[in-house]
């Protein structure tokens, strides 16, 4: 890509970024004039920018891995228990 070409696709970017996100088809339109590469360009970096639900923003399980089966964590799904201590499941520590 052209360093001038990359340039414009930063400073519109940048605009972007700080545009309502009600008002940002229109801006595009207007920035774009038709030009569909631009467009895709702008829409790929935004849609990488945008805040997503990451992992670490769900909460933690609760304390015992019981019943937990079938449950949701992010876009996971818990289908049973395969392992424990390490990483494999929570340690269980006797009288605690």
């Amino acid at each position: 890509m052209p360093a001038e070409r990359w340039r414009q696709i930063e400073t519109l970017f940048a605009l972007a970024v700080e545009c309502p996100a009600q008002d940002l088809p229109l801006f595009l339109d207007k920035v774009c004039r038709g030009d569909e590469d631009l467009r895709r360009e702008l829409e790929s970096l935004l849609a990488c920018d945008a805040p997503e639900q990451q992992l670490i923003d769900v909460p933690p399980p609760p304390e015992s891995d019981a019943g937990m089966a079938g449950q949701r964590i992010g876009p996971y799904r818990l289908i049973r228990l395969i392992g424990q201590g390490g990483m494999g499941g929570l340690p269980r520590h006797p009288g605690r």
